[in-house]
């Protein structure tokens, strides 16, 4: 089963994606090894958290976020560096 879950708080979002496997009959390749393979190719790792608890940490990491924002005035800055004569050929 594959589930993409997306997380929002005022105008932030952030999403994350679940992949569960469940092994239906016993055969081969088994459940074990069908896992790793998927870890190995995919890069995925297994879940320690489920998806409720893993996107209620997920909002309050955006809300905090969100204060911070606020708390510094919503501005950003963004300094670029030139080499040379800044002025028109």
């Amino acid at each position: 089963m594959y589930d993409v879950v997306t997380v929002r708080s005022h105008q932030m979002a952030v999403a994350f994606e679940e992949l569960k496997l469940q092994e239906r009959a016993r055969g081969r390749p088994g459940l074990d090894r069908l896992a790793r393979a998927f870890q190995a190719r995919y890069g995925l790792r297994p879940s320690l958290v489920g998806k409720v608890d893993r996107a209620a940490k997920l909002l309050r990491d955006l809300e905090s976020g969100a204060l911070a924002q606020v708390a510094r005035g919503g501005h950003e800055v963004a300094v670029v560096a030139v080499e040379g004569d800044p002025s028109p050929c």
